[in-house]
This record gives C-alpha cells, sequence and structure tokens, in this order.
C-alpha cells in the first residue's frame, strides 16, 4: 500500500529522521544479526535500532504502518546495514541513520546493494 504523499508528510518524513538520528550509534557485539529495540527506550542502538524508532513514531504520528518497511542492504564497505522505507504515491522514500535527510529510494540505490525491501517494492525499480 503506498501512503498519500503531501508536504505535510514529507515534513513528517525530516523532523522524525533528524530526531532519531540524534541517538547515539552503540555497537551491539551482535555481528551479522538485525534485531530492533526502541532507541527512546535504550538511548542508543544500531541501524536496525533507528529504523524500527522511526516506524514506530511515524505509526504513532498517524502514518498507515502498511506503507512502511525496513530493508536491508550493504554499504560500500560490504557492510550489513537497515533503514526504513516510506512507500508513498510521489514515490518511495528511505529514512536512514547514516543521513542527515530523507532519501528517494533511487538515489539511496546509488550507495547501498539492496539485500531485502518490502514487498511491495519489489518491480518498482
Amino acid at each position: 500500500m503506498r501512503i498519500e504523499f503531501n508536504a505535510e508528510l514529507f515534513a513528517l518524513l525530516e523532523v522524525v529522521n533528524e530526531e532519531v538520528n540524534h541517538y547515539p550509534y552503540r555497537e551491539q557485539g551482535v555481528v551479522g544479526m538485525l534485531h530492533a529495540d526502541d532507541l527512546r527506550k535504550t538511548g542508543g542502538g544500531v541501524c536496525s535500532d533507528y529504523a524500527y524508532t522511526k516506524m514506530l513514531v511515524l505509526k504513532e504520528n498517524g502514518v498507515n504502518d502498511a506503507g512502511l518497511g525496513i530493508a536491508t542492504c550493504l554499504t560500500d564497505a560490504k557492510e550489513l546495514h537497515a533503514v526504513l522505507i516510506v512507500s508513498t504515491t510521489d514515490g518511495d522514500f528511505v529514512l536512514d541513520n547514516r543521513a542527515p535527510r530523507v532519501l528517494g529510494f533511487k538515489e539511496a540505490s546509488k550507495m547501498y546493494t539492496w539485500q531485502t525491501v518490502p514487498e511491495y517494492l519489489m518491480g518498482d525499480g
């Protein structure tokens, strides 16, 4: 399902990405295994925690979770990474703890090799 895009939604995406990215990155000692904790409770975490927390905050702000999904990718350094994808009627957006702003899916695709993506993105290129 694609979420109806409007200026208010994009502003919310920007605020959530920026606010959640302010939590400290903390290595958890679990290599190659993704988990998800709410950063607002733990005070810091890894990429999957950022993606999960962003999803929670968006849902709490009335965004339909049917258009939200966590994707995994490989960085240039071949490290496993997780991001939140928001699928809208105006395209798909990536909320990433490594990026200070919301990225378009195609822009993020230049930075990452996708491993798993939400099913609704399959075939969208």
